[in-house]
């Protein structure tokens, strides 16, 4: 894999690591839970439906059961009554008969349609339609019929869905009750630089609290992954040689935080392509400009992500490029035809949104400015710095300035909420 030393775009870096992990990555490995642990899991084959749902025609409304062809009656005979979970009859009714139902019973032989309670009314089992317009009541009316929802064999899930509690209760309503998925991802999660101290321990001069490892730990695993954390790393060679070739028998895939610069001290870059391969690692991006694609190892190819330290860039390199390469990885969008299609599937649909800002002066990296909307526009953080956290605190969501472009009052961009980022 060759080194880009010039600006790599967003669009085609995304294209290029995809391109990468569909080469050399295959899905995981596949296992059944039951239902309840199914939440944030990657469906790993199809389901069908094994029933019709509902599987029998049903009353939508409290009211009476009676044949549309009788609405126009004055008075109807009511000769049973039928609740949720009671079987239907056997015998069906009768010209000039009606029922007693509540939602969700089924409807009687003979049956099609449905009068509210509040239409009728009802003394010594005579049913009167008072209220009801007979033109109203056609057959159907308030009922839901047997398959409306879902019929016997139809695909309910297809095989690379992402299941979240809309999706489990859908799988339940078919009588599903577990799920075959694919294993969770075991993501290799290391920091880099002699610099970092973690939250507990007092701060010497020249050192820094590692919030990386807990921003990116936890995010990794609201995402569905298992973190192996290796912890900080000496700013040595030997160690992050060490380091990256155990994370390559381990992992499924490695995130490095820092290192990827052109500093003296910055040797994951370097250790990378000695136990491996490395990909573009200059994106035009703001912030997060040091970025690494590439695999590790000689025979089991493991993709690794390197991402900028600065923790602003880190928070945003992990939205842009780490989730949907996390995402694919997991199997998400599995039964797409194509790579692009499925690359499509795995972004998040932004919103567009009037900019309550302007810009003057065109960047050549497209920036990413941590924002939220107030009064219906795109207000971005008034401290931008790629090495500040507060911003993606205080933020609802990224704005996206194209590259090559000024901005002007008003005008339309992307915006990607950040919860678009959990469920894309």
């Amino acid at each position: 894999m060759q080194i880009q030393d010039e600006l790599t775009s967003v669009d085609d870096a995304l294209r290029a690591m995809i391109t990468l992990v569909a080469a050399q990555c295959t899905n995981p490995a596949q296992h059944t839970v039951p239902l309840l642990e199914g939440r944030g899991r990657v469906l790993a084959v199809p389901v069908h439906a094994s029933i019709d749902v509902p599987p029998f025609a049903n009353s939508a409304v409290d009211g009476y059961a009676l044949r549309s062809a009788d609405s126009g009656l004055s008075s109807l005979t009511v000769t049973g009554r039928i609740a949720a979970g009671d079987a239907a009859p056997a015998a069906a009714l009768q010209a000039g008969e009606a029922m007693r139902l509540f939602t969700g019973a089924p409807l009687p032989p003979g049956a099609d349609c449905v009068a509210m309670q509040e239409d009728v009314d009802v003394e010594d089992a005579v049913l009167r339609l008072t209220r009801v317009n007979p033109a109203s009541l056609r057959s159907g009316s308030n009922v839901r019929p047997r398959a409306q929802d879902i019929a016997s064999g139809d695909v309910v899930l297809d095989a690379g869905q992402l299941l979240q509690p809309r999706h489990l209760g859908l799988l339940a309503s078919t009588g599903e009750h577990c799920v075959t998925v694919f294993e969770r991802l075991n993501v290799g999660l290391l920091s880099t630089g002699d610099e970092l101290v973690e939250p507990g321990w007092p701060l010497q001069p020249g050192q820094i609290y590692n919030s990386n490892r807990y921003l990116l730990t936890s995010w990794l695993q609201s995402v569905g992954c298992n973190v192996i954390d290796y912890g900080i790393i000496a700013d040595t060679p030997e160690a992050s040689i060490n380091c990256l070739e155990r994370a390559s028998r381990e992992a499924d895939l490695v995130i490095s935080t820092g290192g990827m610069s052109v500093g003296e001290e910055d040797h994951i870059k370097s250790a990378v392509e000695q136990i491996g391969e490395l990909g573009f690692w200059k994106i035009r991006m703001k912030p997060g400009k040091p970025l690494a694609l590439g695999a590790l190892g000689k025979h089991r190819k493991i993709p690794f992500l390197g991402i900028p330290g600065n923790p602003g860039a880190a928070f945003v390199s992990s939205l842009v490029f780490a989730r949907p390469l996390i995402s694919w990885l997991q199997g998400r969008g599995v039964n797409e035809a194509s790579t692009e299609k499925r690359l499509q599937m795995l972004r998040p649909r932004p919103e567009r949104m009037p900019a309550g800002f302007a810009r003057d002066k065109p960047s050549i990296r497209r920036d990413f400015l941590r924002a939220r909307i107030e009064d219906g526009r795109i207000v971005p953080f008034q401290n931008q710095s790629s090495g500040m956290l507060m911003s993606a605190c205080w933020a609802e969501g990224l704005a996206v300035v194209p590259e090559h472009e000024s901005i002007s009052e008003g005008q339309l961009l992307d915006f990607y909420r950040l919860g678009s980022f959990d469920d894309s």
